[in-house]
């Protein structure tokens, strides 16, 4: 006689591991979205895109962008942890990509810059976050070549800010 409880181990057991031969090898970390108007921008597996944080300009504080991202700017700004080494996409430039120890985590850099989240972006649509000042700083999109996408919500001597620490 075969008891419910069993039935019921054992589909819990199948679902746990995959009827494949295999596991796949997973995608890449880092994209590129052709973008619209901006340019190209560096996305992640997910389709949202990546952000760099302006902290040297007009009114920013001047600090890294892992210092001034306190707690309330990491829930809206997440820095994009993770825990293998990263993929690129055809067209990233693999030297630029990176990881910085930050807090017992690994984040995800470019050129030397911490990569961020805006939690109000969706996959494929048009990017949020995008000349958003809070927190610190601007927030940028950032292009292929690890520059960050300014427009007319950033003042123009807003540079990149390479301290990702």
């Amino acid at each position: 006689m075969v008891r419910p409880h069993s039935i019921l181990l054992l589909g819990l057991a199948l679902s746990l591991f995959p009827l494949t031969g295999g596991a796949d090898a997973p995608g890449p970390d880092v994209s590129i979205s052709p973008g619209e108007g901006q340019g190209p921008y560096l996305v992640g597996a997910d389709g949202r895109p990546f952000y760099v944080m302006l902290t040297r300009t007009e009114g920013g504080d001047d600090l890294a962008p892992l210092q001034s991202c306190g707690p309330g700017c990491r829930t809206e700004w997440p820095p994009v942890i993770v825990n293998a080494p990263p993929q690129a996409d055809q067209g990233v430039m693999l030297e630029l990509l990176d990881t910085v120890n930050w807090r017992g985590n690994r984040v995800l850099r470019y050129a030397e810059q911490p990569l961020f989240r805006y939690e109000r972006d969706e996959p494929g649509e048009t990017p949020r976050g995008q000349g958003i000042f809070g927190y610190g700083g601007f927030w940028a999109l950032v292009s292929p070549d690890g520059t960050a996408i300014t427009s007319d919500a950033i003042p123009e001597r807003a540079g990149n800010s390479a301290e990702g620490k």
